[in-house]
């Protein structure tokens, strides 16, 4: 059985961007998973504009994190499969306090795999989900945790850079 953890800088990301594949590995897959949600913030601020401003704070904090706990029930992630970093959404720097938090939690989770927002060449730069991503590299590419696990990326939003590879009949589903 492996551990899987999906991380995401805001609730909402992992919706978007692999909600099908949570669902899969949850509900469909022939091998059984422990999954969990890793969230570096509650994404208190949403949306740039002054139209959402009478939302953003607490109150669209609390929003998501409902949405967040209510989707995953959908796939049978329980409440206590989740968790919150605690940092303010737009302003998640790549910090050695944040890298330090992100090894922590690996090296008390021990994961098997991870999936986390893209690290390099990504089409949506938007830092939050860039330093996730480069914090979780970080921490396995320099050995902060004594073991490794396999690192997946998936892309945010704008799906339009790939590596290819040539590993013949390769199917990802296969391997998880």
């Amino acid at each position: 059985m492996a551990k899987i953890i999906f991380f995401q800088p805001h609730p909402d990301d992992l919706e978007l961007n692999c909600g099908h594949l949570i669902n899969y590995l949850a509900t469909k897959s022939k091998k059984k998973h422990i999954i969990k949600i890793a969230s570096t913030t509650k994404g208190e601020y949403g949306l740039p504009g002054a139209q959402y401003d009478k939302f953003k704070g607490d109150f669209l904090a609390k929003v998501r994190t409902l949405e967040l706990y209510n989707a995953q029930s959908i796939h049978g992630i329980p409440p206590e499969n989740v968790h919150f970093f605690g940092y303010v959404d737009g302003l998640v720097e790549f910090t050695k306090e944040f890298v330090n938090k992100i090894a922590e939690y690996l090296k008390t989770e021990k994961p098997d795999i991870i999936f986390a927002p893209e690290a390099i060449y990504t089409a949506y730069y938007h830092m939050d989900h860039v330093n996730t991503g480069r914090a979780i590299y970080y921490c396995i590419h320099n050995k902060l945790i004594d073991f490794t696990p396999t690192l997946y990326f998936y892309s945010t939003l704008s799906p339009t850079f790939f590596f290819g590879f040539k590993k013949k009949n390769f199917s990802l589903i296969d391997q998880l």
